[in-house]
């Protein structure tokens, strides 16, 4: 990564932002005020961007939509387009979800007729009532309409009453401005209530507006509304689906746009835009924005500060990028640290596999995976399924070593070809396990070796790897000792080792140079060590735990076969739901197993988190 810093002229800014936007290679540096620059304000449209955008979520959450997706045509609309769009369309689905939500309101009141009691609380003016020339209305509105009816005549009464969320209105009008009256109360979505009820609280003689109201025949059709309004909403987010996703994301982005002169330095003449940039992209970036404004803008290289970094950008080949996903679980290597996601390509399915390790479980696995991959095509979930797939793989290879296919070594009355057999030789699945253990902390130990030196220099990558380095053949020889490590594991590893006093010695010589590198500390992690090659012992255990589940299962089955149909049934279901479970088991287990032993065990010897991704402007996440 290089600092780079952007002058423009304030007249071309908006062109530079563009033209960075597309780049998609500068992270922006947050520009912090001093007494030479202010902060810069934002572009004249952000606001009006955010309202369209406002109004479009709120669409998008009323029919259903989900943004967030990848899966559609991509069509090009200006910002102009849509936002009258997005208005119009804002608008029409207003008015018909407020009719929804006032209609679920009101069902209840009008079946329960909550309303009586208000109603009956109401004061009339006799000479309204009974005025022959005077039209009434009796029923529930969404809102207050008394400001509304003030406008059309100045003859009029009208009361009010809340009731649960809705307002009870009583209003007599002059019979002439009944049509006017009428159209208020409609855009009010106005409901009356039966004339019995209205005359049953008071005596009243003057028209009235719903006398033939029947509440069930109301309710009935209230909720019919209710469902062609819904069915509407359906059909309109199947309609402008496309248009609606493209539209978030233009919107999107000119926002992102609008607001980002409030991270740049200001001045009355220019913009200074810093950040950041890999060193391969600068000479792309800086002469096109040159070419851009004929040369009047500037870029250039700042030099850093002492201990200044910058943010992380990790490649890797097409193939092992997935296991990048595994460092965003847990943290970034820092700015000069090693990026293990190659190795971890390796060593994370060979984990897994030699854990699950059955060709039965990885072929199914594999299936499913892959399957899942199809409907995730980008991001973290495809980025998971790819490690799976990975998995399922280092699954059927170990397998394929161990002769197994769903828990059997005996398949059609023949014995699988293996080289170790889980169920019969569990010392010697022990031995590898802790040997493939100390083979991993051994190359994490030779890795940090590298970082310190680099970092620091020799001498203190001597002191504080090389020690940890030299106790392993003692502590090879002392788990042979213990008879922890035995059979041919032993047996190939005895000829390897120095004689038992030289081993002694070389341990000694890493014991004091752990000593000299981390002084008491060191001397209270030393056995440290030791727990950390007995923690691999678990691909063992895990291992094991599965096969075993896996053979009780087909033993139960086998004795099922054997009563009846009813038997043959059940034995049938046995094996689906019990392999069912067990795989779902043995995809959790080594996949969390496999993680602990890179975090925990590997990590701890070489790796240095804390780096924080590259996140250029214009990248879409």
């Amino acid at each position: 990564m290089v600092k780079v810093g952007v002058v423009t002229p304030n007249s071309l800014l908006t062109k530079v932002i563009d033209k960075l936007y597309d780049l998609q290679a500068l992270q922006i540096e947050e520009y912090t005020k001093s007494d030479e620059f202010d902060i810069g304000n934002p572009l004249v449209k952000g606001e009006e961007l955010s309202d369209t955008i406002v109004k479009l979520k709120s669409i998008a959450s009323h029919i259903g939509l989900e943004f967030y997706r990848d899966d559609f045509k991509r069509r090009h609309y200006t910002s102009e387009q849509i936002k009258i769009s997005i208005n119009r369309f804002y608008e029409n689905i207003k008015k018909r979800i407020d009719k929804i939500d006032y209609t679920q309101k009101i069902l209840p009141i009008l079946k329960k007729k909550t309303y009586k009691k208000a109603l009956e609380e109401i004061k009339i003016e006799t000479n309204r009532a009974k005025d022959k020339d005077s039209i009434h209305f009796c029923g529930l509105t969404k809102k207050d309409v008394q400001k509304q009816i003030s406008e059309i005549s100045e003859t009029y009464n009208i009361t009010t009453r809340d009731v649960d969320g809705v307002k009870l209105t009583l209003l007599f009008m002059p019979k002439s401005k009944k049509d006017e009256a009428i159209e208020i109360l409609d855009e009010n979505l106005f409901t009356p209530i039966p004339a019995a009820d209205v005359k049953k609280a008071h005596d009243i003689d003057a028209s009235y507006i719903g006398e033939k109201v029947n509440l069930a025949e109301l309710s009935k059709e209230l909720k019919s509304d209710v469902e062609n309004l819904k069915e509407y909403l359906t059909d309109l987010k199947y309609q402008y689906e496309d248009f609606l996703l493209n539209s978030n994301e233009k919107l999107e982005e000119e926002v992102e746009k609008a607001v980002s002169p409030v991270k740049f330095a200001a001045s009355k003449q220019v913009h200074v835009i810093n950040g950041w940039v890999p060193e391969k992209k600068f000479n792309h970036v800086k002469e096109t924005l040159e070419d851009e404004t004929n040369n009047k803008v500037y870029v250039h290289k700042i030099p850093l500060k002492k201990n200044e970094t910058g943010p992380i950008l990790l490649k890797n080949p097409v193939f092992a990028k997935p296991f990048q996903f595994l460092l965003d679980l847990f943290s970034l290597p820092n700015y000069s640290g090693f990026d293990p996601t190659l190795l971890m390509w390796i060593t994370f399915p060979l984990f897994f596999g030699f854990m699950l390790g059955d060709i039965g479980y990885g072929v199914v696995t594999l299936i499913f995976f892959v399957l899942m991959r199809i409907k995730f095509k980008k991001g973290a979930m495809n980025s998971l399924l790819n490690i799976l797939i990975w998995s399922s793989l280092g699954t059927i290879l170990f397998g394929a070593l161990f002769g197994e296919v769903f828990g059997e070594e005996v398949l059609f009355g023949h014995k699988l070809p293996h080289i170790l057999s889980r169920a019969h030789q569990i010392t010697d699945l022990l031995s590898i396990s802790l040997l493939i253990g100390m083979a991993h902390l051994v190359f994490g130990l030779i890795l940090g070796f590298i970082q310190v030196a680099k970092d620091h220099d020799l001498k203190h990558a001597v002191e504080e790897k090389l020690g940890w380095i030299l106790l392993m053949p003692f502590i090879m020889w002392l788990l042979i000792q213990l008879g922890v490590i035995t059979g041919f594991v032993a047996g190939g590893i005895i000829p390897m080792l120095p004689p038992p006093l030289y081993t002694g010695i070389i341990a000694g010589v890493g014991a004091v140079l752990i000593i000299l590198g981390e002084g008491v500390i060191g001397v209270i992690e030393l056995p440290a060590i030791l727990s950390n090659i007995l923690s691999y012992a678990r691909l063992m255990a895990v291992g094991l735990a599965s096969v075993e589940l896996a053979l009780i299962v087909n033993q139960m089955a086998k004795e099922m076969f054997s009563s009846g149909i009813v038997g043959i049934i059940g034995g049938v279901l046995l094996l689906l739901i019990g392999h069912l479970i067990n795989i779902m088991l043995g995809i959790l287990g080594p996949f969390l197993h496999s993680l602990r032993l890179h975090y925990v065990e590997w990590f701890g010897k070489f790796y240095e988190g804390g780096g924080q991704r590259f996140m250029p402007f214009g990248e879409k996440t």
